[in-house]
């Protein structure tokens, strides 16, 4: 079984088609970008409005890092200016004799896999992950997309560490205590039928229909994914 995941713009990704991946697989990295001003003018010593004359990029080409964007030969030697980063040319200004490259800037911030299967494909702006045996329901108040290992929450049960860590709570409703105690074991959100009753920095949202939670509860799938643009909760098994 597949499911289709949109991808966030201005990510760059660090997976690939046919790898198999789990929580610990890095997903995508946010990147941004930015414009450098390159003085191709007094780099060469040449007059501003004389630059085209040695440019080896025009508007809109790219440039890869240690590419050769300019060089100025005579007789005896040349000079050349190197690219120090992957661009695109956005502006050639003949005025101040200099160039405008686009580059993204990598952000230290780095999104983990939130879900466990196979990468199957890769688009622009969604991935297709081969999952196994999975339900899907509607959700409600989602703002975010989310996944992980799920535990399901019974009033009878003693709350460990081993149980809770890193897990997605699921139950019915939870109690102020048991949300409390589940948040210092390390719970990494919560999936319930009513809201939590206290506030909370953990992801939480709530399933629709109370047939949709008795479903879940029978299965007890072992994983789930939280999917924003559709609303819908996917409880899975891996493959």
């Amino acid at each position: 079984m597949t499911i289709v995941l949109k991808i966030p713009a201005n990510v760059h990704l660090l997976i690939k088609e046919n790898q198999s991946v789990d929580f610990e697989t890095p997903f995508f990295e946010f990147k941004t970008k930015k414009t450098i001003n390159i003085s191709i003018a007094k780099k060469l010593f040449v007059r501003p409005d004389k630059i085209f004359r040695y440019l080896k990029k025009l508007v809109g080409e790219n440039v890869e890092k240690c590419e050769i964007i300019a060089e100025k030969k005579n007789f005896l030697s040349s000079k050349r200016i190197v690219s120090s980063n992957d661009g695109i040319i956005k502006e050639i200004n003949h005025d101040l004799g200099e160039i405008t490259l686009e580059i993204n800037e990598k952000n230290q911030q780095l999104r983990l896999c939130y879900f466990k299967g196979k990468i199957k494909k890769i688009e622009k702006n969604k991935i297709e992950v081969e999952l196994g045996k999975k339900i899907d329901i509607e959700g409600k108040n989602i703002n975010e997309d989310q996944g992980g290992e799920v535990f399901y929450l019974k009033e009878s049960d003693q709350l460990t560490a081993d149980k809770i860590n890193k897990k997605i709570i699921v139950c019915e409703t939870l109690k102020s205590f048991n949300q409390i105690k589940t948040e210092a074991l390390g719970a990494s959100g919560f999936i319930t039928l009513t809201k939590v009753n206290e506030p909370t920095n953990l992801f939480s949202c709530q399933i629709k229909k109370i047939e949709d939670f008795k479903k879940i509860f029978d299965y007890q799938y072992s994983y789930c994914i939280v999917d924003q643009p559709s609303s819908k909760i996917i409880f899975y098994q891996s493959l």
